[in-house]
């Protein structure tokens, strides 16, 4: 058994830039989910939407800085900050956008053992 010991206004940042993110792709509203999932050592996150999915040209660079598309103010900045939070706390994020479309986010994080 282990415990998820993260910095809470970092966490708060990195679900708030994936929400926002999944707002300005369904303008006219949508579904945002979040799971949880208890993986050993780990605890995984996902965070899908079913908006229209992660356009194929940026889909290898996401994570980089200035990396945006079809926003008119977007800065390409929040999934490079979300990326460097995750990675700050051991963990790690993949981004999915299947066919059907939509956009998954998966988020795994290290548990700390108990003392």
């Amino acid at each position: 058994m282990g415990v998820l010991a993260v910095e809470a206004n970092r966490m708060h940042e990195v679900l708030g830039r994936i929400l926002t993110n999944a707002e300005e792709a369904m303008p006219n509203g949508g579904k945002f989910m979040i799971r949880v999932e208890d993986a050993g050592e780990r605890v995984r996150f996902s965070f899908s939407d079913n908006g229209p999915g992660i356009p194929e040209d940026i889909r290898d660079r996401l994570f980089e800085t200035f990396v945006t598309s079809g926003k008119e103010d977007g800065t390409g900045l929040g999934l490079a900050v979300v990326k460097k939070i995750v990675d700050e706390h051991g963990g790690s994020i993949e981004a999915e956008s299947p066919e059907e479309g939509g956009a998954c986010f998966k988020i795994s994080l290290p548990k700390r053992l108990d003392s």
